[in-house]
């Protein structure tokens, strides 16, 4: 992974990700080998290092601090190589295998990096740095858990482990204004209230927030890059202003806080945005999991986000949030029956009440946040009848949990729950 932005949540949590990633595993047979470590390449041949019978499980976890993709391949019992998986730009990945397994990786050239045999410790950690070497990491020291009131670095533990939710970050750039947003409440008024309003429109199913002791639960982050320096790289990377939220979630994900089965909302304060308040990933179309809200944005047009109310309840900024976690759970689908335009799939057209609706390019109207619905007429994204057409009545992210949860259209198995 490129070297990480200075963050206030530290390495430590840089190495809570390895172990919260998922992955596969490779089956143990009998056959000796004695174990050995190795961080070089070998100049034995292949054939004369291979896996061993180890019976003890290891959880390998590799962390790519490389800006190249690295093949990883596991040898196998007769010295074999088999591919195993393939490790991103600052990717990480957890294996499950077994004591005196032999790994290697390669660079995307096709150069071996080097190799290692596993040993009985359960858990072992291996980075593969900048240079192209490799790294024996210690385990990691779980973070103290903040209490209720206090700022937190760190997802606390969750009220329902092992289901689908939805995380809340407060995030500074590193020239930004702390306005305690984590702290003041309103935050929780506004997921309280929008998801009672939702569970008016479902009949009781509810967002699942993520939450510690029965409270939201809250990150706070302060990422490396200054307002500018993230404008910048969405030029540069994307070629124009508007990919923010696309630079924040790069730049959060080298924390380590993404967790599989998670999506996040981040209240960012960057000091200005071309076009929008709020902005979502929307799978399957624009890959991503999380939405962002510029809470302290002034826009080209000169509109000043902090002009609009939030956390006072119904109010436009609060629909606006959960307008933008639906968009990340991937609705309105481009199936649905009344798309704004055939340019824009993402949002309905056809009642500016709904929820998801957006003005087309020749229409007067505003969104009528005092008379919402969620699709109204069920044609569009909820419980609807349309075949084949992604349904948010089936969202895995949905309290109580749909007879047939569906995750959001077109994540990968490593964003998912196990």
């Amino acid at each position: 992974m490129k070297k990480s932005n200075p963050i206030l949540v530290g390495f430590l949590v840089i190495i809570a990700l390895l172990s919260a990633s998922c992955g596969g595993s490779v089956p143990a047979v009998e056959e000796s080998a004695p174990p050995a470590q190795t961080f070089a390449p070998q100049e034995t041949e292949a054939s004369a290092i291979r896996s061993g019978n180890g019976s003890v499980e290891v959880q390998l976890n590799l962390l790519n601090q490389t800006t190249e993709t690295l093949e990883v391949i596991w040898v196998n019992f007769d010295g074999g190589e088999e591919s195993f998986t393939r490790l991103p730009p600052s990717g990480s990945e957890t294996i499950g295998s077994y004591s005196t397994h032999v790994w290697r990786v390669y660079d995307g050239t096709g150069n071996l990096i080097g190799e290692f045999t596993l040993t009985e410790d359960a858990e072992q950690y291996v980075a593969i740095s900048a240079d192209k070497t490799l790294a024996s990491l210690p385990p990691p020291t779980p973070a103290p858990v903040a209490p209720l009131g206090q700022r937190s670095y760190a997802d606390r533990p969750d009220d329902a482990p092992g289901m689908y939710q939805v995380h809340f970050l407060y995030v500074l750039p590193a020239d930004g204004t702390d306005y305690q947003r984590d702290l003041d409440g309103k935050i929780d008024v506004t997921v309280d209230t929008v998801n009672q309003w939702f569970a008016g429109q479902t009949g009781g199913s509810k967002i699942r927030f993520d939450t510690y002791q029965g409270e939201l639960d809250i990150t706070f982050v302060q990422i490396g890059m200054t307002s500018q320096q993230v404008i910048d790289a969405s030029v540069s990377q994307y070629g124009g202003k508007y990919w923010i939220r696309d630079v924040l979630e790069s730049e959060l994900l080298k924390t380590g806080l993404f967790e599989p089965g998670k999506i996040y909302v981040s209240m960012f304060e960057i000091s200005s945005h071309p076009s929008t308040c709020a902005d979502a990933a929307h799978p399957d179309d624009l890959m991503g999991r999380m939405a962002g809200l510029y809470t302290s944005a002034v826009l080209d047009n000169g509109y000043d986000c902090a002009s609009e109310t939030f956390g006072a309840g119904l109010t436009y900024t609060d629909m606006s949030v959960i307008h933008e976690i639906v968009h990340t759970l991937g609705f309105a689908a481009s199936c649905g029956a009344n798309p704004t335009s055939a340019e824009n799939f993402s949002h309905t057209g056809d009642d500016n009440a709904d929820l998801m609706w957006a003005p087309d390019a020749n229409s007067t109207l505003y969104w009528d946040t005092d008379r919402m619905k969620l699709d109204p007429g069920n044609d569009d994204y909820y419980d609807h009848d349309i075949p084949n057409c992604p349904d948010l009545a089936d969202s895995a992210f949905l309290d109580p949990l749909p007879a047939n949860p569906q995750a959001p259209p077109g994540w990968p198995s490593e964003w998912k729950l196990p």
